[in-house]
């Protein structure tokens, strides 16, 4: 039996909520994208290209798809 690993777990839901995969410290200062933005696998918090309102709703879908709740990314797929 196979099973699903945490690294393909955070591919899927970097893939499917854009959030931000850098460690950057300083967010706000930013005044360029990152290439992931670009490859559009992050909406670029960082440099306010997203609100933060919007940018919480995005992580609070995640938490709630990583604790079971699938049905919403289900809907969209």
């Amino acid at each position: 039996m196979g099973g699903v690993s945490v690294r393909e777990v955070l591919e899927t839901v970097n893939l499917i909520y854009k959030l931000r995969p850098c460690d950057k410290l300083n967010l706000k200062n930013n005044k360029k994208p990152c290439l992931n933005h670009h490859l559009k696998r992050c909406l670029a918090p960082c440099c306010n290209l997203v609100s933060e309102n919007e940018y919480k709703e995005l992580v609070k879908s995640a938490i709630d798809f990583l604790n079971g709740d699938t049905e919403e990314v289900v809907n969209t797929l």
